[in-house]
């Protein structure tokens, strides 16, 4: 657990740094973020180029946004950094990230499904375990079938789902992050997986 201290404190100290224009320290926030943060907008309009661009762009608003940005040494909240959780900052990244994607379909109102690469989700997979070659097809056909079925819920459960599941943030900090309350969250989660597999039965 000792790394994870030297970590969190890294990123503290970097954002501590990046507010006062030190690239350096901003490119280290953005080698520690930009996996995340490219997977929930890739999940979210499912096309990898566009993703790239779109997180790219977000990571220019982060940087701009910096100066203003209040960090909190021994506070958590969902807008400051937050010394004791490093997942508080990612937050507000991805408060940038969201509202990105909310511009993105204001410009684009329609999902592309048929761009998606393949990202494993087993985190949510529905079936029993198999072995080697064929767990592995299977895991692939699984994934395509599972990223369609993400794409038709609502938008809270797609979102509640791609913060879970794919880059697992507690309940607490997805609350933080929607602006409601751990037992809306539970809620949420339970009926999306719940549609979910009623759409993967379906299927």
């Amino acid at each position: 657990m000792q790394n994870d201290k030297i970590d969190k404190e890294a990123i503290i100290s970097s954002v501590i740094k990046a507010k006062q224009g030190d690239k350096k320290a901003f490119s280290f926030i953005y080698s520690e973020f930009f996996n995340p943060i490219f997977r929930f907008i890739y999940f979210r309009i499912g096309s990898k180029a566009e993703a790239e661009d779109l997180a790219q762009t977000v990571f220019l608003k982060i940087w701009l946004a910096l100066p203003g940005f209040e960090v909190h040494p021994h506070t958590t909240t969902s807008f400051g950094v937050g010394v004791k959780e490093k997942g508080q900052f990612l937050s507000w990244c991805f408060t940038v990230a969201r509202n990105s994607v909310i511009d993105f379909y204001k410009k684009k109102k329609e999902i592309l499904l048929d761009n998606l690469d393949n990202v494993k989700l087993h985190q949510i997979s529905i079936q029993g375990g198999k072995d080697s070659l064929t767990q592995s097809i299977d895991d692939k056909i699984l994934g395509e079938r599972m990223r369609r079925a993400i794409a038709l819920l609502s938008g809270d459960q797609q979102e509640v789902i791609i913060f879970k599941y794919i880059n697992g943030l507690t309940n607490k900090e997805i609350a933080s992050l929607l602006d409601k309350n751990e037992d809306n969250i539970r809620q949420i989660q339970f009926r999306a997986i719940k549609e979910l597999k009623r759409i993967m039965n379906y299927e």
